[in-house]
């Protein structure tokens, strides 16, 4: 929040992007003119950087790009049917017109932070999970025959009144 990046332009031009940071930033050391005061260095300099651990994030993302690269589109037309009050969930999609991508929904309690379920599911474009929507969290993501994921899909609500399969 409040901070910008590199990533910024791209992501404001809907574009895919990332912001890289390390878990425990120092104020300090960002968005600060290079100076001293009472002792205590400021601004990003250089002999901040530990060049070791950013060859081994570098490497770490790059591997992770490679694979995305390999991995079929992401699925398209997400949505969580919310037309009924129901104690499972069900997904709907348009499955890719390859018949080798394969799917599966990811699956968390609301309140833990980490997927905690990979569920795999067919490719009707319809996918019923027991698990509550209103205590579980869901994603959807496509995977190729051999074995890359794409992106998760966070699917949007599908209400009464609203056209399916979309157009």
């Amino acid at each position: 929040n409040l901070r910008g990046g590199d990533h910024r332009p791209s992501h404001e031009a809907a574009i895919p992007a990332a912001r890289l940071s390390e878990v425990e930033e120092n104020f300090n050391r960002q968005h600060q003119d290079v100076r001293t005061e009472a002792g205590v260095a400021y601004g990003d300099l250089p002999d901040h950087v530990d060049a070791g651990y950013m060859a081994n994030v570098a490497r770490v993302n790059i591997a992770a790009l490679a694979s995305l690269g390999r991995a079929p589109a992401r699925p398209r037309a997400v949505r969580l049917d919310v037309r009924g009050l129901d104690q499972d969930t069900t997904l709907l999609f348009v499955p890719d017109p390859d018949a080798a991508v394969r799917y599966e929904v990811l699956a968390r309690p609301s309140a833990a932070s980490s997927w905690t379920e990979a569920l795999p599911i067919g490719r009707s474009g319809n996918a019923r999970i027991p698990r509550s929507k209103d205590h579980w969290t869901f994603a959807l993501r496509a995977i190729g025959p051999r074995g890359h994921r794409s992106l998760a899909v966070f699917p949007l609500p599908l209400e009464t009144g609203d056209p399916w399969p979309p157009p």
